[in-house]
C-alpha cells in the first residue's frame, strides 16, 4: 500500500497525522509555499514522526507569513492557530544570500496568531519575527506562543548564524515542564509578556534567550552592527515556580522593561555591557510609565548578573558617570515573605552598596530604602569556588 503524501495548503486547514504520513520532508519550494492565510490552521499529531519544511529563500520570496492578511476581514481578524500536539515540526531554510534570508512571520498587520506547542518545534537558519497590532499607546503583540508540559520550542542551534534572528513582539507562556531555547545573532524583543512557570507542579520549565556573534555566515550575509546584542523594549518577564531562565548577550539594552522572579525561580542575566531606557532618546512609544525594573517577590527567587565571556558583572555602582534608573532593584513584600536575592558576579563592596542606596537604586515595594531594611554580603560560587557573588537582600 502506498503511503499518502502530506501537502501544505496556505488557504486551508491542514492536519498532519504521523501514523499516515510518517517522516516527511517538504523542500525545494519558495518560502511563500509555507504561508498560512489568516483564519486557517495547522494541526500536527505526529506521534514519533517529524515534518520538515525546507523552503529555499529567493530575492523576492523570503516570507512565510502565518496569519497572512485577507480581504475578507478588516477590523475583526480571525485567529490563525498552529497546534503542535505531538511529534516534531522542523523548519530549516536553504542557503541564504545577502538579499534572501527566510523569515517566519507570526502575525501580520492586524492578524492574530496562536502557536500551541506540546510536541517539538525547531527553527534553523530562519529569522522569527512577531508583529505588533497598533493601539493608542503603542503596539501590542499579534502573536501568542504557548509552550505546555513536555513542549519544546527551539530556535537556532548551539552556534548562531547571521540568518537566525528573533525579533518583534510576542506574548509567550512557558508552562511548568516546557522548554524554550533561542540562540540567534540578535534578539530584538519589542513589547509583549513572557510568563515563565505557572505553579502547576508539572516539573521545572526552562527558558534560554542567547544572542551571540555568528560563528558561521552561510552565503554572503553581511555582519550586522547588532551582532551579539539583546534589545528589550516595553517588555514584561515573569519567572515563577522552580523555573530556570537565562538571558545572555555581548551587550544588552533595556527600555521600560519589567522583570520579576518569585517562588524559587532563578534568572541569570549575562552580558559584557548593559544600558537602560534608551527609548527616551527616540520617538518610540513607551508603554510603561516607569523605567526598567528588576524585582524579586515572595519566596527565595534569585536574579544573578554575570558576563557573557567569563568576566565580572557589567555594573560599576560607584562610578557616578554611569547612569542607572532609580528603583532598578525592587523587593516586593506585599505577596508574602521575601527571601530573594540579587547577585552580582565578582564585583561589589560596602562602597557599592552605599552607592546603590545613595542613588536610589534599591527599593522595597517601590519605596527607596535608606539601608535600614536591606543589606549586602558575599556568596561563593558553588561551581567556581575561586569566584564570588556580591549579594543584596532584605534583612
Amino acid at each position: 500500500m502506498t503511503e499518502e503524501t502530506f501537502r501544505w495548503h496556505p488557504d486551508r486547514d491542514d492536519v498532519y497525522d504521523g501514523n499516515v504520513f510518517k517522516d516527511t520532508l517538504l523542500g525545494d519550494v519558495p518560502c511563500s509555499a509555507f504561508r498560512k492565510i489568516a483564519g486557517k490552521s495547522f494541526t500536527m499529531n505526529g506521534g514519533s514522526h517529524s515534518l520538515t519544511l525546507a523552503p529555499v529563500p529567493e530575492d523576492i520570496d523570503v516570507f512565510m507569513e502565518w496569519g497572512e492578511p485577507a480581504e475578507s476581514w478588516i477590523d475583526n481578524p480571525p485567529l490563525t492557530r498552529i497546534a503542535i500536539n505531538s511529534g516534531t515540526l522542523k523548519m530549516v531554510a536553504g542557503v541564504p544570500t545577502s538579499t534572501a534570508v527566510a523569515v517566519l512571520g507570526l502575525g501580520v498587520e492586524d492578524a492574530v496568531v496562536q502557536l500551541d506547542i506540546t510536541g517539538t518545534f525547531t527553527v534553523q537558519d530562519v529569522n522569527v519575527e512577531g508583529s505588533g497590532r497598533p493601539v493608542d499607546d503603542g503596539p501590542v503583540p499579534a502573536s501568542t506562543i504557548n509552550i505546555y508540559p513536555n513542549g519544546r520550542f527551539l530556535v537556532g542551534k548551539e552556534n548562531a548564524t547571521r540568518v537566525t534572528g528573533f525579533a518583534g513582539g510576542f506574548d509567550i507562556n512557558v508552562h511548568d515542564g516546557g522548554t524554550m531555547s533561542v540562540t540567534a545573532h540578535t534578539l530584538d524583543l519589542t513589547s509583549g509578556t513572557y510568563t515563565i512557570g505557572d505553579r502547576a507542579a508539572a516539573g521545572p520549565c526552562s527558558v534560554e534567550l542567547i544572542a551571540q556573534p555568528a560563528t558561521a555566515s552561510p552565503g554572503d550575509v553581511p555582519v550586522s552592527d547588532a551582532d551579539g546584542a539583546l534589545l528589550s523594549d516595553n517588555l514584561r518577564i515573569s519567572c515563577t515556580s522552580a523555573s530556570s531562565s537565562r538571558l545572555q548577550a555581548i551587550s544588552m539594552a533595556f527600555t521600560a522593561t519589567h522583570i520579576k522572579a518569585e517562588d524559587t525561580a532563578s534568572l541569570t542575566i549575562g552580558c559584557n555591557s548593559i544600558a537602560f531606557d534608551e527609548s527616551v532618546k527616540t520617538d518610540r512609544p513607551v508603554v510603561f510609565e516607569t523605567g526598567t525594573i528588576f524585582a524579586v517577590g515572595q519566596g527565595s527567587a534569585v536574579i544573578s548578573f554575570t558576563s557573557a565571556s567569563g568576566g565580572p558583572a557589567p555594573f560599576k555602582f560607584t562610578d557616578m558617570a554611569r547612569e542607572y534608573p532609580k528603583g532598578l532593584f525592587n523587593f516586593v513584600t506585599a505577596d508574602g515573605a521575601n527571601k530573594g536575592k540579587f547577585k552580582f558576579l565578582d564585583i561589589g563592596s560596602a562602597f557599592d552598596f552605599s552607592a546603590m542606596i545613595h542613588r536610589g537604586l534599591i527599593t522595597i515595594d517601590g519605596t527607596p530604602d535608606n539601608g535600614a531594611k536591606t543589606t549586602w554580603g558575599w556568596e561563593v560560587d558553588p561551581e567556581l569556588p575561586s569566584r564570588s557573588y556580591f549579594t543584596i537582600h532584605l534583612k
